[in-house]
C-alpha cells in the first residue's frame, strides 16, 4: 500500500511539473529543481495566485479543517484536493515558481500524514498558514 502512495504522489508531482507553464523559457522542470528554493514575496508583497490555485487551495484549506477527518483520512482528502490543483494549474512566471517552492514540500508533509508519521498533521497546517504569507 505504501507503494502506491508513493508512486501516487511522484506521479501527481510529475503530473503537475509537466502540467503546468513554465512561461518564456520553455525548459522543464523537475521537483528538485523547485524544492530546493527559499520562497519569497514579491518586492515585499504577496504573490497573486490565479482563480484556479485560489479555488483549490481553499478546498484544501477546507478539507484541513474538517474535524471529521484525521490521519490517513486526511491525508487521502488532501491527496484528492491536490491533484485537482495539479490539474488546473495556470499559472506562470515567478509566481508560478514560488507556487512549486511552497508546494513541493507541502506534497511531502501530505505525503507523512498518509503515512502516519508523528506531527505531520501539525505541519501540514502550518504550511497552509505559510501558503498565506506568500500568496493572495
Amino acid at each position: 500500500m505504501k507503494s502506491f502512495i508513493t508512486l501516487s504522489l511522484l506521479l501527481s508531482a510529475a503530473l503537475f511539473f509537466a502540467a503546468c507553464d513554465h512561461g518564456a523559457n520553455g525548459h522543464a522542470h523537475g521537483p528538485a529543481d523547485h524544492a530546493a528554493q527559499p520562497l519569497k514575496l514579491d518586492d515585499g508583497k504577496r504573490w497573486k495566485a490565479d482563480e484556479p490555485t485560489r479555488n483549490a487551495i481553499a478546498a484544501i484549506k477546507e478539507r484541513a479543517a474538517d474535524k471529521s477527518l484525521e490521519g490517513q483520512a486526511l491525508g487521502d482528502a488532501l491527496d484528492a484536493e491536490l491533484r485537482k490543483l495539479i490539474q488546473g494549474c495556470k499559472m506562470t512566471g515567478e509566481a508560478h515558481n514560488q507556487l512549486h517552492y511552497w508546494l513541493e514540500p507541502f506534497m511531502a508533509q501530505v505525503k507523512n500524514l498518509r503515512e502516519g508519521k508523528e506531527g505531520a498533521a501539525d505541519k501540514v497546517k502550518a504550511s497552509l498558514a505559510e501558503y498565506d504569507k506568500y500568496f493572495e
